[in-house]
């Protein structure tokens, strides 16, 4: 059986069409008791978060996608819980108000080669618990 972060990366290297990503992982330092947050980030500057239960499971990830300037959010859990992802822009993908699984791309055009921070939160009404920001390229 894969770990869930085995397969968090597979499941993003082949959604994104990735060759050669070089994974690092680390908990969140902000992340409350009942969420973790991992990332992923790609040689050619694609970027994803990926979130999960603290005692096992994955909800769901955000992702960057450098080509497109997309940012995208997928829920991956019917655990009542939905996932936002976040760019410094302004700009929000969200799962809110939809069953699991979904996804939710919002693209548009940024200055070519300007950095912004991306991260992710798992929310549910009031309740929001996110990562750590993280550098992104257009």
């Amino acid at each position: 059986m894969m770990n869930p972060i085995t397969t968090r990366i597979a499941m993003f290297t082949s959604a994104l069409a990735l060759a050669g990503a070089a994974a690092v992982t680390g908990a969140s330092p902000a992340a409350a008791a009942d969420f973790r947050f991992d990332y992923l980030e790609a040689t050619n500057g694609d970027f994803a978060i990926s979130a999960y239960k603290t005692a096992g499971g994955v909800v769901g990830s955000g992702y960057w996608k450098k080509n497109g300037d997309a940012l995208i959010v997928m829920d991956d859990s019917t655990d009542g819980y939905s996932l936002e992802a976040h760019l410094s822009t302004g700009r929000v993908a969200s799962t809110r108000g939809h069953t699991a699984p979904y996804t939710e791309t919002v693209k548009g055009d940024l200055t070519e080669g300007k950095w912004y921070t991306m991260y992710l939160c798992v929310v549910k009404d009031t309740f929001s618990d996110c990562s750590s920001s993280y550098w992104v390229q257009a």
